[in-house]
């Protein structure tokens, strides 16, 4: 099989059939960002700085890593219906690495997905997935997402889609593998368990000291810098706006006030289903 590109369309065809991007796809199905509303001449003014940008990156790049060994650069990689071209291929001590290089805002989900796509049409995994991010201020970065790869299925299923004329959706994102989120939700899952801990612990010295001064007849004491009030079981009046609403619910329409909640973050198990 013969691919072809034609750069000056960003085209490809195998054997004379055309070819789907790796770039067209994502953007067709929504993954990469959608800059349609983007006036004509802003787009191709920024493609050319940025093409001038990464010629001079994938040169850095490559006198960089030629030490370790062939550094490949804008190798193509197709099966039967998409295609693309990816930056750089080399290896790094025992280390496969692909890398992509970008010039404009860097979007960890398209990127994640365009690194797995190429690696998916190469044929097989690599060791190291990386961006090469060359920032307005001459800044390169390099952000590892090796283990940000998307699954095979969902490449396989994205794929399969677009042969079916279907707009691929993706699934219900899980916080799996080590992302920045997931680390921190283990480490808050540990406190809350702790702090649990530490509360049942706390009520059980409340119920106590309750005792304590319910046997000795006293309501009030002082103890280092602590000031203690014990009231017994005793029952109170409180307005209820829920009997308020039901008995007048013009009066309340006309008394209550909009307030504004601040940022927050609820997280609670979540319920199963009864079978």
């Amino acid at each position: 099989m013969s691919l072809n590109f034609n750069e000056e369309r960003h085209e490809y065809t195998l054997d004379g059939k055309p070819m789907i991007s790796v770039t067209q796809l994502m953007s067709k199905h929504g993954i990469s960002p959608d800059y349609s509303n983007v006036p004509s001449r802003i787009l191709e003014a920024a493609c050319a700085r940025g093409n001038e940008h990464h010629k001079h990156t994938e040169e850095y790049v490559r006198k960089m890593y030629q030490v370790f060994g062939e550094v490949q650069t804008e190798v193509k990689v197709h099966n039967d219906h998409v295609a693309g071209t990816l930056d750089a291929l080399f290896n790094v001590l025992d280390l496969e690495v692909l890398a992509d290089l970008k010039t404009g805002q860097y979007h960890e989900e398209a990127c994640r997905w365009q690194l797995s796509l190429y690696e998916y049409l190469l044929g097989r995994q690599v060791d190291v997935l990386t961006i090469m991010h060359l920032d307005k201020e001459g800044n390169l970065t390099d952000h590892n997402l090796t283990d940000a790869r998307v699954p095979r299925k969902e490449i396989e299923r994205l794929i399969q889609c677009d042969k079916d004329g279907v707009l691929y959706t993706q699934p219900k994102k899980e916080l799996e593998g080590p992302w920045a989120t997931t680390k921190h939700l283990v480490q808050w899952m540990q406190y809350e368990r702790y702090i649990q801990e530490l509360k049942a612990q706390q009520a059980e010295c409340k119920a106590q000291i309750m005792q304590e001064m319910a046997n000795s007849s006293l309501d009030y004491t002082e103890c280092y810098g602590m000031a203690i009030t014990y009231r017994p079981e005793h029952k109170s009046l409180r307005f209820s706006s829920k009997a308020f609403l039901k008995a007048d619910p013009e009066a309340y329409e006309k008394y209550k006030q909009e307030y504004t909640y601040p940022e927050s973050l609820i997280i609670k198990p979540i319920k199963e289903e009864a079978k």
